[in-house]
């Protein structure tokens, strides 16, 4: 829903930017010179995608983006249906996901804080994920709904 407000407000670069005078279009180029990054290159180049395929940091994220959104994408899809699944009637089964938005919210401004503070985005990424696996391995383990499993089972989803 935001992708065409965002390509029909916002500029492209700096040199198309709207809210920007010639004096500060100047200033934001030579900020981007200091910093040794570019204004933005239209150019497809394959030396790029080879380089990508040899680097080993490359498959890393991946893995660990895989591993991430693995867990994330089935609480999301189906968490109301996970949570009924233990056997909670419709409206414990909402008050029950409840806690579950607000567990992703205090993760995201976490990991956001982490980041800026150490710098270290691999580092953070895999402290985060470490706790996804572990709640993936909980609910797969657990089987199927019994009394005495609800509460495993549970955490095992609020950790995804």
């Amino acid at each position: 829903m935001s992708a065409p407000l965002c390509w029909f407000f916002l500029d492209s670069d700096i040199p198309s930017a709207r809210f920007l005078d010639e004096t500060e279009k100047a200033q934001a180029i030579e900020r981007l010179k200091a910093n040794q990054t570019g204004t933005g290159s239209n150019e497809f180049k394959w030396a790029q995608i080879w380089e990508m395929f040899y680097d080993p940091k490359s498959f890393l994220w991946m893995a660990m983006a895989l591993c991430l959104n693995v867990g994330a994408s089935v609480s999301n899809a189906y968490g109301p249906t996970l949570i009924k699944g233990l056997g909670f009637d419709i409206y414990v089964t909402a008050l029950l996901n409840m806690p579950f938005g607000l567990l992703q919210f205090v993760c995201i401004l976490a990991a956001s804080y982490a980041v800026q503070k150490w710098k270290f985005k691999s580092g953070v990424l895999a402290v985060f994920v470490v706790p996804v696996i572990v709640g993936l391995v909980v609910l797969y383990t657990q089987g199927t709904a019994s009394s005495h499993k609800q509460g495993a089972q549970l955490v095992g989803y609020y950790m995804l």
